[in-house]
């Protein structure tokens, strides 16, 4: 095929005797034609379908949140390595968002000798009721997941502040090491409602959804439960909200061995 496709003509001979430019483009063309001919055969074999996980950049005025914002208190009962400390799995935004009532909330617990971590969260804008959750800690890293019991329903379109403590001094709370943010449960249209519908439950694609619509509960807790399967996508996900320091120590991302 290819010598037939090839072969010139005896015009073109005599055209390529008389001018040595053209006989040394025609030794190229053949191979551009080859090349030209294979290539999207090659880009396809290299180009798998992925799916990108990640979180938008904020916008507005947020404040950037890097490792460590939002945690105080003296990091007496933190082990291991000065620089460590509690880390809040949340992005840089002032509040994340949830489409539950009830949403899982996820901190990076260093090695520590706390006699217990609390979880609080504040049901009214004055900080008055709360759900409260007392964890008892192994004293090895790992992340705490906590998720709001069905009795409690968070409202929508209303913010509402929690915070997570390592309790590193029963007798003075102001030794305690805490992190702290807010939640908001917020509605999607209708329309946007029936796509995410249509994706497979428990699916990378359910998580793109959840990402691209800045959904931040939701997805995040899909990509914790899928990390064994998608862990690129998991690391992925934490990188791009600055957490990717959390997968030096991937192997306390993967369970919560400080829990009983």
């Amino acid at each position: 095929m290819w010598q037939s496709l090839l072969r010139p003509s005896h015009f073109l001979l005599t055209a390529l005797r008389r001018s040595p430019l053209l006989l040394r483009l025609s030794c190229i063309a053949p191979l551009v034609i080859v090349g030209s001919l294979l290539a999207p055969q090659l880009v396809q074999a290299e180009s798998p379908t992925l799916i990108s996980l990640q979180f938008p950049k904020s916008t507005g005025d947020a404040p950037r949140r890097t490792a460590g914002a939002g945690v105080r208190g003296a990091p007496a009962c933190i082990t291991n390595h000065p620089d460590q400390t509690l880390v809040a799995l949340m992005p840089n935004d002032r509040v994340s968002l949830t489409l539950s009532g009830q949403p899982s909330f996820f901190v990076f617990i260093p090695p520590n000798t706390a006699a217990e971590g609390v979880f609080e969260l504040y049901l009214d804008e004055n900080h008055y009721g709360s759900y409260i959750e007392r964890i008892t800690l192994s004293g090895d890293p790992g992340l705490v997941q906590v998720t709001v019991p069905p009795e409690i329903s968070l409202k929508t379109e209303e913010d509402y502040f929690w915070r997570f403590s390592l309790i590193c001094d029963q007798k003075s709370p102001e030794n305690n090491a805490i992190v702290q943010g807010s939640v908001r449960r917020t509605e999607l249209a209708p329309e946007v409602i029936a796509e995410l519908e249509a994706l497979p439950e428990g699916s990378l694609d359910r998580a793109k959804f959840y990402a691209e619509n800045r959904i931040w509960h939701e997805a995040t807790a899909m990509l914790y439960d899928m990390q064994e399967n998608a862990p690129d996508e998991w690391s992925e996900w934490l990188g791009s909200v600055h957490l990717g320091f959390l997968m030096d120590e991937p192997s306390a991302l993967t369970s919560s061995p400080t829990l009983f």
